[in-house]
Formats: structure tokens, C-alpha cells, sequence
């Protein structure tokens, strides 16, 4: 099915129904990278009541999704893809779209409820059983997990790359020692 489909009883058989409008999530992957300012232009330049932009470093991938109402699939995508499109042209940024997905608000929402594999600070605490400022500064090690979304809330980890890092980590209690220089 390409969308929500109104009961049409009266047309002909095997006639395809004709989609109703609804309101849509469409989702577009730009190849490279946008540092916050650049998605504080796109948030501010794209004409949408709801703007989600998330940076993927690990792919040099970012997913800006904007809500359209559409009469159906190929009508959403092509609203989602004018109106990303505009939003990049009004900020100045010339990126690649690598990708689109469409998907009705109410199924994009209950994909985002699902429970997910990526974790926050607050998480990887838990997890590796520390303190939160301790994950921020572990984070800055070059051996721990590069961060794989950063929405406004925070960065977030896959869960399977801190449980990794957690197996190999050496964990050394107290301060490190101080080395005497030598003059």
C-alpha cells in the first residue's frame, strides 16, 4: 500500500484507490557533515511545522526531516525533497541528498518510540557503572566509541560499541601518577 487509502466502494474493479491526504514524515540524507550552525540555518530557512535534524559522523551522513501534507507517497517525498532543497538553497549549503524515506507521521512516530540501540550519558553511566562526568571525560579518549547521532539532547552511542569498549577497557582506580621532570 503506497499510503493511506480512502474505502471507495463505487469505483470500478481493480481501479486503484485514490489516497487521501495525510500528514507525512519525509526524511532526506545529505552526504556530509553539518555543524550546528549550519542546522540552526536549515531549522530556520525550512517552511515546516516540524523540523528533526541529526548528524550521523560515523557516515559523514546528516537526516533532516520535515512534516508535509501530501496526497499520498510519491506526493510527500516530492514536498519533503522541495522543501530540504529550498531550506539548503536559503542557508547557503550545498550538500548531496543521498537518500529520502517518506513514511505517515504516525508510523514515524512509532518507529521513534521503539526502544532503540543508541544510548545517552546518562545510560553509558549506568552501563560502565561511573558518574556521568566521567563519561564526558571519557569521550575524549581516542579508544572510546565515536558518537553516532547528535540531536539537540545529545550525543548518542551505540550501545554495542560502549559494551565493547566496557570489555577492553582498563579500568585503573585514582588519580593517574604524577612523572617527575626531569631539568
Amino acid at each position: 500500500m503506497l499510503g493511506p487509502m480512502e474505502n471507495q466502494p463505487d469505483r470500478p474493479a481493480g481501479e486503484p484507490q485514490s489516497p487521501v491526504r495525510a500528514d507525512w514524515r519525509v526524511t532526506v540524507t545529505l552526504a556530509g557533515y553539518l555543524d550546528a550552525e549550519d542546522a540552526t540555518k536549515i531549522d530556520h530557512t525550512i517552511d515546516s511545522s516540524v523540523t528533526v535534524i541529526e548528524q550521523r559522523p560515523a557516515s559523514e551522513r546528516a537526516d533532516v526531516t520535515v512534516a508535509v501534507d501530501a496526497a499520498g507517497l510519491v506526493a510527500a517525498v516530492h514536498a519533503g525533497l522541495a522543501a530540504v532543497a529550498r531550506g539548503l538553497a536559503d542557508a547557503g549549503l550545498k550538500l548531496h541528498v543521498v537518500g529520502v524515506q517518506a513514511r505517515t507521521a504516525e508510523e514515524y512516530e512509532r518507529e521513534r518510540a521503539e526502544p532503540s540501540d543508541l544510548v545517552n550519558a546518562a545510560e553509558i553511566s549506568k552501563i560502565l557503572g561511573i558518574s556521568r562526568q566521567r563519561v564526558h571525560q571519557l569521550v575524549e579518549r581516542p579508544d572510546f566509541p565515536k558518537w553516532r547521532y547528535n540531536p539537540p539532547t545529545g550525543k548518542l552511542y551505540d550501545r554495542h560499541d560502549i559494551e565493547e569498549f566496557d570489555r577492553h577497557w582498563d579500568r585503573t582506580i585514582g588519580r593517574p601518577r604524577k612523572t617527575s621532570r626531569s631539568e
